[in-house]
């Protein structure tokens, strides 16, 4: 049984455990950090912290940021 997306109602994409939306914002979080890292150095964690802060940032990313940064601090 596929559940739901944990951000959401919608249902999850076969593979992952986010809807389309969020798995989308996922993978645009993962590009722009191979960006942001080679350009300031910046560890995960810290780049997270500032997309979620950051103004500019789109609700799924900022969905997706949030829930990665839960996951970290449960330890997986």
């Amino acid at each position: 049984m596929n559940r739901g997306c944990p951000l959401c109602w919608r249902r999850r994409e076969d593979g992952s455990e986010y809807c389309t939306y969020h798995l989308a914002a996922q993978k645009n979080l993962l590009n722009a950090f191979r960006d942001w890292q080679e350009a300031l150095e910046l560890e995960w964690r810290d780049f997270l912290v500032v997309v979620v802060a950051r103004q500019e940032s789109g609700e799924w990313v900022k969905d997706v940021a949030h829930h990665l940064l839960e996951k970290e601090k449960k330890g997986g």
